[in-house]
């Protein structure tokens, strides 16, 4: 059973890994030259004007909310 769980977790490890990775791709498409970074469970995007844009086009609001 314990080989099982281990297994499980990490199936589901790499899957989060994927989507990570995915995710960050999509933001990189959609803000350009902001330095985009993830690992560990988390994205972060750091870049002058980032809220004002954030704000502005919808398509990056859109990109945020598919994270919940």
């Amino acid at each position: 059973m314990r080989q099982l769980i281990q297994r499980a977790e990490h199936i589901a490890r790499k899957a989060q890994e994927r989507r990570m990775a995915a995710f960050a791709r999509t933001l990189s498409k959609q803000m350009g030259e902001e330095a985009i970074e993830f690992g560990e469970g988390r994205v972060i995007v750091r870049g002058r004007n980032l809220m004002r844009r954030w704000l502005a086009e919808p398509a990056l609001r859109f990109v945020a909310g598919e994270t919940r």
